[in-house]
């Protein structure tokens, strides 16, 4: 049976940080992903909590959401072709994405779509940018051989080194805060020299023809 999160506080928890993940996921008819449950039972007995959120329980939904991203170290994406969609919910897998990202929390993104489909929120695209290998299990589908291993492989990585989940050889990419500062780092540096270029160069000469 699935373990969903029950009504103790967000200082309760029995577990500790370093084995708690955080499932993010869209709901299909408020029911939980099929994948979700199995990978759930398989962490489980590699000792690792994977935290999976009963949307039906009729209680504080975001309490719980919110509060079991700031436990758990690890944030793991179900990436379904709608993960990221801005639905006005106020837990939506939108706004878990943001807070997971603006606390550092490290992501595993899992892929249940195939290579050659794309997501339809920009939200799970940056995520999942082109090029970056990720975990991949197709929805529906039955769990693919090493998906375990490839998870625990990216946990341990995380663990021992302190970096990113997404840092690490296994996923040879970076996470989507780091991706996200360096874009705007690089932003920053090319603004700077732009500025210092037409301080040095005077005003350009207008071209017949410019716009």
């Amino acid at each position: 049976e699935t373990v969903v999160f029950d009504s103790r506080s967000s200082t309760d928890f029995r577990e500790p940080s370093d084995k708690c993940i955080f499932a993010s996921m869209r709901y299909r008819n408020g029911r939980v992903l099929k994948e979700a449950t199995l990978l759930q039972r398989e962490l489980q007995q590699q000792g690792f909590k994977l935290f999976i959120i009963d949307m039906r329980s009729g209680e504080d939904i975001d309490e719980k959401v919110f509060s079991t991203i700031e436990h758990c170290d690890t944030f793991l994406v179900f990436g379904t072709h709608d993960y990221g969609e801005d639905t006005g919910n106020s837990a939506s897998t939108y706004e878990e994405s943001k807070y997971a990202k603006n606390l550092g929390k490290k992501i595993i993104p899992l892929r249940l779509i195939p290579s050659d489909q794309e997501f339809t929120q920009l939200q799970a695209r940056v995520i999942f940018a082109t090029g970056r290998q990720f975990t991949k299990w197709i929805e529906g589908h039955s769990m693919p051989t090493g998906v375990v291993d490839e998870i625990l492989d990216a946990l341990e990585s995380s663990q021992s080194s302190h970096q990113n989940l997404n840092d690490s050889p296994e996923f040879q990419g970076e996470s989507i805060v780091a991706m996200l500062n360096d874009h705007e780092k690089q932003m920053n540096v090319n603004l700077e020299s732009d500025i210092e270029n037409e301080d040095s160069e005077g005003p350009s000469p207008v071209k017949l023809g410019d716009n």
